[in-house]
């Protein structure tokens, strides 16, 4: 893997839903590479074991099974992580479900399953997990969209199913949302909308790698409070843009 950009090291607690995905643990490898503490969630032990296996030895990370669409879950994950660690400095929500085809096609608990993975996992984390960052008065919230929902951009459904569009697109009204009800906290909320994306780069497809290390300038204590991310491949060469 890449070497991480050049920044302080990083002292912080962070949470990564979806863990086990792609972007999950490209992202958990960049924040353990900059010295931060890491709690990987995922909804199974076994994904959440083969994350960690991609992982440092020596990384410091905590591996949580959590389905977040379960609020009564995320609600125990909270108490547990906050009696028995430190505070958190930042949340990636990335956790999501997909599926193609035609919205008729789909059934209900596929449906259902992307909806709430992505938008009711969003509310629960945030009134489970913010409300501490708040009384401390820091901290961040990332949620990952996709580019097909991104502003001015519209939607294109070729292949990428209606439900899965309309969580993403919910991910994005509730990051503005929240923000603007946090203001004056020292809390921020953002929402990134990343292209497909893939192991490695190549022409016109970004890396995980590249799309975490968007999200790690997110999360960083310090970072400028930036409302909305839109990534753009360019080339292998010059990397990602940022909108």
């Amino acid at each position: 893997m890449d070497s991480i950009p050049s920044r302080s090291p990083l002292h912080g607690r962070y949470l990564i839903t979806g863990a086990s995905g792609r972007l999950g643990t490209a992202l958990a490898a960049r924040l353990t590479q900059a010295g931060a503490e890491v709690v990987l969630v995922g909804r199974t032990a076994a994904s959440l074991a083969g994350a960690r296996r991609t992982l440092h030895p020596s990384a410091a990370v905590e591996e949580a099974v959590c389905d977040v669409a379960d609020a009564s879950a995320v609600w125990a994950l909270a108490d547990r992580l906050h009696r028995d660690g430190g505070p958190f400095q930042g949340i990636v929500h990335a956790a999501g479900q997909f599926a193609s085809g035609r919205l008729f096609a789909l059934d209900p608990p596929v449906v259902r399953g992307i909806l709430d993975t992505a938008v009711l996992g969003a509310h629960w984390i945030a009134q489970a997990f913010l409300p501490r960052m708040v009384a401390r008065g820091e901290g961040q919230l990332v949620l990952v969209a996709a580019a097909a929902v991104a502003p001015g951009r519209g939607t294109n459904p070729r292949g990428t199913s209606v439900p899965y569009l309309v969580a993403k697109s919910s991910l994005a009204v509730f990051a503005h949302a929240l923000d603007a009800e946090l203001s004056g906290t020292g809390v921020s909320v953002s929402v990134v909308y990343p292209p497909t994306f893939e192991a490695s780069a190549r022409p016109g497809v970004l890396s995980a790698t590249a799309v975490a290390d968007a999200l790690l300038a997110l999360v960083i204590p310090g970072a400028s409070a930036v409302s909305e991310l839109v990534l753009t491949p360019v080339s292998p060469q010059t990397g990602p843009t940022g909108e």
